[in-house]
């Protein structure tokens, strides 16, 4: 199966997307250390030419051609169908594939991919960093169980935990529809872990959640 879902760049896109649900599905978590690395995939720069067709064709909606805006602000420009051929790269399509679809196929256990996730989110490759953000607000039930994670008995955990709803609040303005303000009860609890790390992380996602909370502290 692994060996299918490698081969998606020869696919069409239904193809592909059938063929990624079927080895996900039989692959479970064992999937997402594939998933991690794929992507991090970073396009090869197109020739000039390739660039400015690639560029006018999303301006204009070719076929399904877009432009995403990532958080700081730098344009990526995502080819429709018809428009695959400008950018013939299998590895990338496998990128878009994995982030889109992957980690979602997965279900909540892929929140055990977190800190690489987090990690990835900080990346100084906008397309990278805009993918790993993107993957932690399509893993199923992700928020409960990092509310979860505040009380584990392993610090690490908590840290893990209140870094991922540090990162949530950022993303709140991005995807509306993402509730941060359901962990705020227990990050006011987190204030007085016994890690100096849990508490400043936990100030600092509290300051983009609820600021107010912090008055009292």
């Amino acid at each position: 199966m692994v060996y299918e879902f490698g081969r998606l760049g020869s696919l069409t896109f239904s193809q592909a997307q059938k063929h990624a649900e079927v080895a996900i599905s039989h692959m479970g978590t064992s999937a997402l250390p594939w998933l991690v690395n794929w992507i991090q995939y970073e396009e090869q720069r197109l020739p000039w030419w390739k660039n400015q067709a690639l560029i006018i064709a999303c301006k204009l909606h070719i076929k399904g051609s877009r432009v995403w805006t990532v958080a700081n602000g730098r344009a990526i420009y995502i080819p429709g169908k018809s428009m695959l051929w400008i950018v013939n790269d299998s590895a990338s399509r496998r990128a878009d594939y994995a982030y889109r679809y992957g980690f979602k196929l997965v279900g909540p256990q892929a929140a055990v991919a977190l800190p690489d996730l987090l990690r990835l989110s900080q990346s100084t490759n906008s397309v990278v960093s805009a993918r790993a953000r993107y993957v932690m607000v399509t893993i199923p039930n992700l928020l409960p169980q990092l509310v979860e994670m505040l009380t584990n008995q392993t610090s690490s955990v908590r840290f893990g935990a209140v870094c991922g709803l540090n990162s949530f609040a950022s993303l709140a303005q991005q995807y509306p529809g993402l509730d941060t303000a359901r962990a705020v009860p227990s990050l006011v609890q987190t204030l007085q872990d016994p890690d100096l790390r849990v508490r400043n992380e936990a100030t600092n996602a509290l300051q983009k959640i609820a600021p107010d909370v912090l008055k009292d502290f």
